[in-house]
């Protein structure tokens, strides 16, 4: 995926490209592996690697949890996550 983002009140312009695999380990599971990075004009651009995995509880529900590493000077040297994710159907 390809971004571009219009930042501080559309002065700055930041690229984004962004790759994402994913693959179901059964019929309730998955896991994924992700590259980001930020590319702002005058800024250090921002590099990562991402990872995680994501458990459907019930089909309106989900858990998630991701840890990841920064790829050069600018990221975060690591950083985790975990997550709780529920869907409201028929609202409308």
């Amino acid at each position: 995926m390809q971004s571009l983002v219009l930042i501080n009140h559309g002065e700055t312009l930041q690229w984004q490209p962004d790759a994402l695999v994913c693959r179901n380990i059964g019929s309730k599971a998955s896991a994924f592996m992700e590259y980001a990075g930020f590319f702002t004009e005058h800024k250090y651009p921002i590099n990562l690697l991402h990872f995680g995995g994501v458990y459907k509880v019930t089909r309106h529900q989900q858990v998630d949890t991701r840890f990841g590493v920064g790829l050069n000077r600018a990221t975060p040297s690591v950083f985790a996550g975990l997550g709780y994710s529920f869907r409201i159907d028929d609202l409308f």
